[in-house]
């Protein structure tokens, strides 16, 4: 089940909501591969894990936009 009193704190602190969601969901997939939750708090769920992770600030976005930038066609 959502905790979204969960989601609503995680919407205050990035409320660009489709990078929020592609975090996540990066996450969710690392922790159904096996990976370790980084939070001591543990949820019954991947998504909640993911959420906590984020709140406490252990899960962060890489800026890329320098990487996939395409060059002007003349």
């Amino acid at each position: 089940m959502f905790r979204f009193d969960l989601i609503s704190k995680a919407m205050e602190k990035e409320q660009n909501k489709f990078l929020l969601v592609h975090l996540l969901a990066k996450r969710m997939h690392q922790l159904a591969d096996g990976a370790t939750p980084l939070s001591s708090v543990t949820h019954d769920s991947r998504f909640n894990n993911a959420l906590q992770e984020f709140l406490e600030g252990k899960l962060q976005f890489k800026d890329l936009s320098g990487a996939h930038k395409l060059d002007k066609l003349d």
